[in-house]
């Protein structure tokens, strides 16, 4: 995987309310994470799909996390 300056939070997904939110389960509790691509995605975004997510430390947002990689069979999809 690629660096990042924080370690990515593990989380699954529940649901997507609009093309850039996403609701996922982070740590066991729910969290509203953005998603970067507004394409459908339906391939990827199945319920239960494992995410990895980052968080920037110390900013101020309107979700709690950035969409960065979703598992689909066993092979990471960023």
């Amino acid at each position: 995987m690629l660096p990042w300056p924080t370690p990515l939070l593990e989380g699954r997904f529940l649901s997507r309310p609009n093309r850039f939110i996403i609701h996922a389960e982070i740590a066991g509790q729910f969290a509203r994470v953005r998603c970067p691509s507004p394409g459908r995605l339906t391939e990827l975004l199945i319920p239960d799909a494992h995410l990895r997510c980052y968080q920037p430390p110390n900013e101020i947002r309107k979700t709690d996390a950035t969409l960065v990689l979703i598992k689909h069979g066993r092979q990471w999809v960023s």
